[in-house]
């Protein structure tokens, strides 16, 4: 019986929190290590993506240039007409 009573005793549960806690902050540290490898990854894919989309878009650039001037069309297109015929219009 001093058994059981010995591990009731208010020692013995310090001593269980105490081990618990020990475990669960070797857990955390270890899944914390986990997260910040995944979240440098992830930073490191985001800009290698914006990065290939840059020089897709900067290799795209001449063959726009050159499709603009196959097709004659001015490099910046205005909305605005003007005539320079000098009527009114009618």
């Amino acid at each position: 019986m001093s058994q059981n009573s010995g591990d009731r005793s208010l020692a013995g549960a310090f001593a269980k929190i105490d081990a618990h806690e020990e475990l669960c902050s070797e857990r955390y540290r270890g899944i914390d290590e986990k997260l910040k490898w995944i979240m440098t990854g992830l930073g490191v894919l985001f800009i290698g993506l914006l990065g290939w989309m840059a020089f897709q878009l900067y290799l795209l650039e001449p063959l726009r240039v050159a499709a603009q001037l196959q097709n004659n069309q001015p490099q910046q297109v205005n909305s605005t007409i003007i005539h320079s015929s000098g009527g009114t219009g009618k």
